[in-house]
């Protein structure tokens, strides 16, 4: 099992540092949008919450108070088909705790691509494209007594 989980990091790892950013910004900052109405009407402090779908983004060790099986699905519309979405799944075993699968993709739409002619306005060149964001997620969490997990 460690072998495996090492070889899964290696393969992983120096794929993110390929897609980082320049200096003084940051890399995925479509992570910073918070999934879910009830934590985002909480003012963003579900942490606290438990027996959550949204745990798995939140608190993954709130994952052990769950009881059931569990699916959480957002989908957000923002500006110019600017879209969000979120899901996860959450499966309870007796011994074992919770174990927590998702994802999360932002993606953009078609974007009309243009160029600059010889006087500096902008020309529309007829294509588009398109951006996407996406991110795994992958949590545990058990409980191991009623006030720690």
């Amino acid at each position: 099992m460690r072998k495996f989980i090492a070889i899964i990091l290696v393969v992983i790892f120096p794929y993110c540092l390929c897609y980082g950013k320049g200096a003084g910004s940051t890399a995925a900052q479509f992570l910073c949008i918070q999934p879910g109405a009830r934590p985002s009407g909480m003012g963003e402090v579900h942490v606290s919450v438990i027996g959550d779908g949204n745990s798995l983004y939140w608190n993954p060790a709130g994952l052990g108070y769950l009881d059931n099986a569990e699916i959480c699905f957002t989908h957000m519309v923002y500006f110019q088909e600017l879209n969000y979405n979120f899901i996860s799944y959450c499966k309870p075993f007796s011994d074992l705790g919770t174990f927590s699968i998702g994802g999360i993709t932002l993606y953009s739409g078609d974007i009309p691509k243009t160029s600059e002619d010889t006087l500096g306005n902008y020309v529309d060149t007829g294509e588009t494209f398109t951006t996407l964001e996406t991110a795994v997620i992958f949590g545990w969490g058990k409980k191991i007594n009623s006030k720690l997990s």
